[in-house]
């Protein structure tokens, strides 16, 4: 348990919660993308327990999943104002 840490810990089990509990049905699911920077900070914080080659793999798998919802999170805003 310590090696893992207390926040990837948790946002695992609030996700796990909220979708067994049948509250994140549908279009609420979209609800919870503020929780993708803590995600992507809870994953470069176990990065640093690997190996280098591993670290960067997994560096340029945070970042691809940065880019998403930033480019999501822009198309988003452009459908809006149509």
């Amino acid at each position: 348990l310590k090696q893992v840490g207390a926040l990837p810990l948790s946002l695992l089990a609030c996700l796990v919660l909220l979708n067994f509990s049948g509250k994140n049905l549908g279009e609420a699911g979209r609800l919870w993308l503020f929780l993708t920077p803590l995600t992507t900070l809870a994953c470069v914080g176990m990065l640093n327990r690997l190996g280098s080659r591993t670290r960067k793999v997994l560096m340029i798998l945070v970042g691809l999943q940065m880019l998403q919802t930033i480019v999501f999170r822009i198309t988003l805003n452009l459908m809006l104002m149509i």
